[in-house]
């Protein structure tokens, strides 16, 4: 979708931009991902084990920006391998292939 429109680098962009780990950050993607059971508890990525955000203590914080960090090298990866597979095509049929 992003390199049809020849916007990849607007994505690495947009990754870059979102990657935030102040406070009030991480207090929003905690939000963003946790669900309430019908008993009340707090589940989600970013909860431990008691119920707690990872965010209450400094040792849960580092952790919680350690997954987030791997989560947006991970999509760089992707983003990179993507690229990489999309050259080795072209060069490989001349740039012959399109989308239909």
């Amino acid at each position: 979708m992003f390199d049809n429109a020849g916007k990849l680098e607007d994505l690495n962009i947009l990754i870059n931009s979102a990657f935030d780990t102040s406070d009030e950050n991480l207090k929003s993607i905690v939000d963003n991902t946790t669900k309430i059971t019908e008993t009340g508890e707090s589940v989600g990525p970013y909860i431990d084990s008691n119920g707690n955000p990872l965010y209450s203590t400094e040792e849960g914080k580092q952790e919680m920006i350690k997954k987030i960090t791997e989560s947006k090298d991970e999509m760089f990866k992707k983003i990179n391998d993507y690229i990489k597979i999309k050259n080795d095509i072209d060069i490989k049929t001349g740039q012959q292939l399109n989308d239909d």
